[in-house]
């Protein structure tokens, strides 16, 4: 993929800023878009522009209390990383408030007067994470390599290693220690790797408090002066211990109480942390042959990661806009690999009947 073009209007957008114009830079709460926005921020304090952080309430929309607070800043620009279902209609809030910059990697909408960076217009099957494209978009403007731990970490943690392997070849020349020889593949570094380890740290801030963990984690990469500060952070590291005890517990207690349904495999987690993802990607290598399902409650309503084995071949995506269809109130979305839906809690057993038809 030509990444030059790719990134072209992203690098035309930033470019054509006026020095200390203020920036809302809006994200959501996992690995992926935390890294994005650390990356982000970072270029747009060093070209001269007056950034600032606003975390949705969810992870895969802006909410409406998210719109109120980039009103409220009144920011001549608005700068939004990894956010995957956001309606014409939201999109259109922004606007009116600021010139936007959407950087994304999930299913292409049909935006007008925005500028709108997303590898899918040109490959419909790209999976791309939007931490490559930021790193991509920095190193047009200035050195990467500094910043190349934080890219890698969002996309390790986005399972995008393998198809962003010139990221983690720098990253392995400029930071051998990261990578500490492990092949270059998701499942090796993530389980095996200090920058495996980085993408817990980071992940953990969100598992353990949500959006405002995320807010945590993502300043501490804006700050950091290297991956230790990241380490040796005493925040990060108290939510990386408390939910990685918590973690083992979940995983044997899956084992002993998960669902399994033909080429389906459900369970729902009982736990204050959200581990949702983080348990459907590390189960991807038990179930080659199933979709994993794997939920978590919040208030009357079920959220649920869905994930893939590697010799499943359904578009999870087509899965969970099949749901949101079928189900009432229900939202979600996501990629061909992983996705995932808001359900109301009395609806679980017929969104197993429609995932089993």
């Amino acid at each position: 993929m030509a990444w030059e073009e790719t990134v072209k209007p992203a690098v035309e957008f930033l470019g054509k800023m006026k020095t200390g114009s203020k920036v809302a830079v809006i994200l959501g709460h996992d690995d992926d878009t935390v890294c994005s926005a650390a990356v982000i921020y970072r270029l747009l304090k060093k070209i001269g522009m007056k950034p600032s952080l606003v975390v949705s309430g969810q992870n895969f929309t802006i909410t409406d209390d998210a719109v109120a607070r980039v009103r409220k800043l009144k920011p001549d620009y608005i700068v939004v990383l990894d956010i995957a279902d956001i309606g014409i209609e939201l999109m259109d809030k922004l606007k009116k408030i600021g010139g936007v910059l959407n950087i994304d990697h999930h299913n292409v909408k049909p935006y007008a007067g925005i500028t709108y960076v997303n590898p899918r217009i040109a490959d419909a099957h790209a999976y791309i994470p939007v931490s490559y494209l930021c790193y991509r978009i920095y190193a047009e403007f200035l050195d990467a390599d500094d910043i190349s731990w934080i890219a890698g970490i969002g996309t390790l943690g986005d399972h995008g290693v393998t198809n962003c392997l010139d990221l983690f070849k720098k990253v392995n020349e400029r930071y051998p220690e990261l990578i500490g020889g492990k092949e270059l593949v998701d499942e090796k570094l993530y389980d095996g790797s200090i920058i495996g380890k980085l993408a817990s740290v980071v992940d953990s801030a969100r598992v353990a408090v949500g959006p405002k963990g995320s807010m945590k984690a993502v300043k501490v990469l804006i700050d950091a002066k290297s991956y230790n500060d990241v380490t040796g952070n005493k925040q990060l590291k108290n939510w990386y211990t408390q939910t990685r005890l918590e973690f083992r517990r979940i995983v044997e207690d899956f084992w002993k109480n998960k669902t399994e349904r033909d080429d389906i495999v459900f369970y729902v987690i009982t736990s204050k942390y959200n581990f949702k993802s983080a348990l459907s990607g590390y189960l991807q290598q038990s179930f080659a042959n199933k979709i994993i399902m794997i939920g978590h409650k919040d208030g009357d309503v079920l959220d649920i990661s869905f994930r893939r084995g590697a010799k499943v071949n359904t578009d999870l995506s087509q899965l969970a806009a099949k749901v949101v269809k079928s189900i009432p109130n229900s939202t979600g979305g996501g990629h061909e690999a992983a996705s995932a839906v808001r359900v109301p809690i009395g609806k679980v057993g017929e969104l197993l009947k429609i995932l089993s038809k």
